[in-house]
């Protein structure tokens, strides 16, 4: 049985001046490679 939820740790470059990509999008790049297409809601982002 696998849980529905995990906690990864992920490093991100810091937002630099100009920098338009929203850190959800970041998130959700940075976890692809290993979990394909992920869904973050809101209220996870909140959290």
């Amino acid at each position: 049985m696998q849980p529905i939820c995990k906690k990864e740790y992920l490093e991100l470059k810091p937002p630099e001046v100009g920098d338009t990509v929203a850190d959800k999008d970041k998130i959700v790049k940075a976890l692809k490679p290993k979990y394909g297409n992920v869904y973050i809601s809101i209220s996870t982002l909140k959290s």
